[in-house]
Parts: C-alpha cells; sequence; structure tokens
C-alpha cells in the first residue's frame, strides 16, 4: 500500500473548519486546477508559501495528512 505526507496550505479560518469536519470539494468553485483538494507532496514550506499567496490578509495553517492508497 503506497502512502506520503501531504502538506495542505489554507487559511487558519478554514483549516479550523477542516478539522472540526473533514474536506469538502467545492464543485461550483473553478479552479485553474479543476475542483479538488490538493497537497504538496512531501514539502510543508511550498504549501506555507501558497497559503500565504491565496489568503494573503489571513493567519494562515498547514495541515499535515497521511495519505494512503486504498
Amino acid at each position: 500500500m503506497a502512502s506520503f505526507i501531504g502538506y495542505h496550505g489554507t487559511s487558519e479560518k478554514n483549516a479550523n473548519n477542516i478539522k472540526r469536519t473533514t474536506f469538502h470539494i467545492k464543485n461550483d468553485v473553478i479552479s485553474w486546477l479543476g475542483s479538488g483538494i490538493y497537497f504538496f507532496e512531501d514539502n510543508q514550506e511550498l504549501a506555507e508559501y501558497w497559503a500565504k499567496q491565496r489568503y494573503p490578509s489571513d493567519k494562515t495553517s498547514i495541515l499535515l495528512c497521511l495519505i494512503k492508497e486504498s
């Protein structure tokens, strides 16, 4: 079974919501990558950089996730 560590950069508010419930895919949001949940594989620094670019006025958080192939 393959697995890796993924880092998800987001706002602190979003991170708290994710931790309280779970990740949710918003199909009504159009992104250049398409709908989904995105992680930086084994690279926390890139997740931090992306979060600060995406949420420049907000406090940001990085979620560490163990992602396993099922």
